[in-house]
């Protein structure tokens, strides 16, 4: 219990969160992110815990998701009050509510579809963490997601001006980004789970790619995602 407190207090003690850390993390989960989840291996030898014992990555991506929302409230909103009600739903709703629910369908996924008992029970006697932690699954789709808001969030805020051209080459880069956003989803969920030594089977996490992939040559005959996604969901056009 203590324990717990202790790091609950860790968000009020900024000189004891390790932002070097969050950004070296966040770096490499756009370029190169197995070197993320191999440190998770080297954290859980020191802790024997999978799940971050430092509130700093979500800080800082929160903060991110905050100023996201701002500058595209700033060039497509109507006021400055819509602007900040943007970023505040970005922060709560898309970082944090839709995070919280995917995160637990991970958790529901790795416990009762991809669980080895067996596993479980060789990693307990080799005094290695075999239990599934919620945090851990939260974790894992905050990494995820973090590509998805350098290329959803960030990268097409710059390109919007482009990708909202009526031309096809417009609708052929602003898809292709959607595209690679929801496969570094996947992929990197994917990794996250594949370092828990008692879960079999979780290439199977890689499974809707394909799906993906088919929905993205569909949409080059005349769908432009960019177009639809900004007209609802930043400037409310239903």
């Amino acid at each position: 219990m203590y324990g717990s407190i202790r790091h609950k207090l860790r968000f009020l003690r900024l000189s004891q969160l390790d932002f070097e850390k969050a950004f070296w993390e966040m770096g490499n989960l756009v370029r190169a992110p197995r070197k993320v989840f191999r440190s998770i291996v080297l954290h859980v030898q020191t802790t024997n815990r999978y799940v971050r014992d430092d509130p700093a990555f979500i800080i800082v991506f929160g903060l991110l998701m905050a100023l996201s929302g701002i500058l595209w409230g700033l060039v497509y909103a109507r006021s400055v009050r819509e602007a900040f009600s943007l970023a505040f739903f970005m922060v709560t709703v898309d970082l944090l509510v839709v995070g919280a629910l995917l995160a637990s369908v991970g958790y529901l996924l790795a416990r009762f579809v991809f669980f080895d008992r067996e596993m479980s029970r060789s990693s307990l006697s080799d005094g290695t963490n075999g239990t599934i932690e919620w945090g851990y699954c939260l974790d894992v789709h905050f990494n995820a997601f973090f590509p998805v808001f350098v290329f959803i969030y960030t990268i097409q805020l710059f390109m919007a001006p482009f990708f909202l051209q009526d031309k096809w080459i417009s609708l052929y880069f602003g898809n292709t980004l959607y595209l690679l956003a929801i496969c570094y989803y996947f992929y990197l969920t994917f990794l996250g789970y594949q370092v828990l030594p008692f879960l079999k089977n979780t290439h199977y996490l890689l499974s809707p790619i394909p799906f993906f992939i088919v929905m993205w040559c569909v949409s080059l005959f005349g769908f432009n995602i960019p177009q639809h996604v900004i007209s609802v969901y930043i400037l409310n056009d239903q």
